[in-house]
């Protein structure tokens, strides 16, 4: 099972725009990111559809944040690129002669809304800015 990396691209990419003063193209943020430009722009694209991140299009054009870092919080982050549920279940009927088959998907539910809770209060309380502070200047 791979995991979806979208949401520490999407982190990466808003931080590269952060802290640069000036805008920023999709190639340099796929540079950075290393990854295909293409896939650069469907986060930014993401991004942009969610407020996060505004393009400026033209020649001269690219992205930079759309508000403050300080104001762009890691949960409005993970919405942004459908990260989805922290733990995604089975979409598969029961076996009706096991109750372990039955009743297994309600507590796994369970879990996972703990789960789903637990991840967006810590992403809530954790801002762009935040993370933009923690990268090491060289």
């Amino acid at each position: 099972m791979a995991a979806n990396t979208h949401f520490a691209v999407a982190v990466h990419a808003l931080t590269v725009l952060a802290v640069h003063e000036r805008l920023v193209t999709s190639e340099e943020v796929a540079l950075s990111v290393q990854t295909n430009a293409v896939v650069a722009r469907r986060i930014l694209g993401k991004l942009t559809q969610a407020d996060l991140v505004r393009s400026i299009p033209g020649k001269k054009g690219g992205f930079e944040l759309a508000r403050p870092a300080a104001e762009i919080d890691l949960a409005a982050v993970y919405r942004a690129v459908d990260a989805g549920a922290t733990l995604k279940l089975p979409d598969k009927e029961p076996h009706q002669a096991c109750y372990v088959s039955c009743g297994i998907k309600s507590v796994l539910q369970g879990l996972a809304d703990r789960l789903d809770a637990v991840v967006d209060a810590e992403l809530a309380g954790t801002t762009l800015a935040d993370v933009v502070t923690q990268i090491p200047k060289t």
